[in-house]
């Protein structure tokens, strides 16, 4: 089937890149049916960009500036839910697509009618767009097993470690707007979408960079290499890095239970999320007793829940030498 695309697009105080942005979006091999961008309140020239980008826009253009600053997340929730298309495409206001972009995740979806989301790879450049040497994928680590694990239908046990797919990149159907509003305060947008339409049906991914993925001083979330394995790396997140964690899976188990009557395998993946709220939590402050501590900790080895969400051994060390 023919699919109608919207292009999700929020802005803030933009304007040093907005009109690289906008010009790749209206040279697209496929163009999208509409622009949607909610702005949220910049006091640079943004608006006076998409006002005159919208002139001869070669698709329609709907400008929305907000009332207050409403911040990333529930900018993106009020501009999804403005969007009237069947496939929403989410966009950064600093970023480069690809000319091909929208027409290869399309295909996607018409290939795979199971798909819910489709994402891709991003070439990380500079302020210049100039190439930084590497992927998005190498920054996120998104190895091979975890593709494996996506493409058998097991999105969960990827996504329980870490978001894979950047929200710059994405597209998703909007029949399952309704099932990821609202989007709670502490997630980012891009990972909770994914991981509620994950919750029904298939994620497909492009292995190849459709976007050029700009890094600059005033993002809020960048394409930073990992730096390769160190015991430094080993020992860096901190107990608060964790109590949040755990905030944010409780948030998480909770909309699967809420939702369960409407999800396959719904009690598997409650228990895989259990796993890891239980884990976080002992990350977050192991038990004080060390007889306890020790319990606690060998149970998470033997499960192997340090080693698929932490530094293994290194980690397990780290927490049996915990002080309170």
């Amino acid at each position: 089937m023919p699919y109608n695309i919207s292009v999700a697009m929020c802005t803030y105080n933009g304007e040093k890149y907005l009109k690289e942005q906008l010009e790749s979006i209206a040279t697209q091999t496929l163009l999208p049916n509409e622009l949607l961008v909610c702005d949220d309140c910049s006091v640079d020239d943004t608006l006076g960009i998409l006002e005159r980008f919208s002139l001869n826009s070669p698709f329609q253009v709907h400008i929305f500036r907000n009332d207050k600053n409403m911040g990333s997340t529930k900018n993106f929730e009020k501009c999804v839910s403005l969007c009237t298309r069947d496939v929403i495409a989410l966009c950064d206001q600093d970023d480069v697509w690809l000319p091909e972009k929208l027409e290869k995740i399309i295909s996607v979806f018409e290939n795979l009618p199971s798909a819910g989301v489709v994402f891709t790879d991003a070439l990380v450049v500079d302020e210049e767009l100039k190439p930084l040497g590497y992927n998005m994928w190498e920054s996120t680590n998104f190895t091979n097993k975890e593709k494996k694990d996506i493409l058998n239908g097991k999105p969960i046990n990827t996504l329980l470690k870490h978001n894979v797919a950047t929200g710059a990149t994405m597209a998703f159907k909007s029949l399952y707007r309704d099932r990821f509003f609202p989007i709670p305060a502490n997630w980012y947008h891009d990972a909770w979408i994914t991981f509620v339409i994950a919750l029904y049906c298939d994620l497909r991914f492009i292995e190849e960079p459709l976007i050029k993925y700009r890094q600059h001083g005033a993002q809020q979330v960048g394409g930073i290499k990992n730096e390769n394995f160190s015991l430094e790396k080993g020992f860096k997140n901190t107990r608060e890095y964790y109590k949040k964690e755990h905030e944010h899976y409780i948030v998480a188990l909770n909309k699967i239970i809420e939702l369960k009557d409407q999800v396959a395998s719904s009690q598997e993946i409650i228990k895989l999320v259990r796993q890891r709220v239980d884990y976080l939590q002992l990350r977050a402050g192991p038990p004080k007793m060390k007889t306890k501590r020790l319990i606690k900790v060998m149970e998470n080895l033997l499960t192997m829940q340090y080693h698929k969400y932490s530094n293994g051994f290194l980690s397990a060390v780290k927490d049996l030498l915990f002080k309170p």
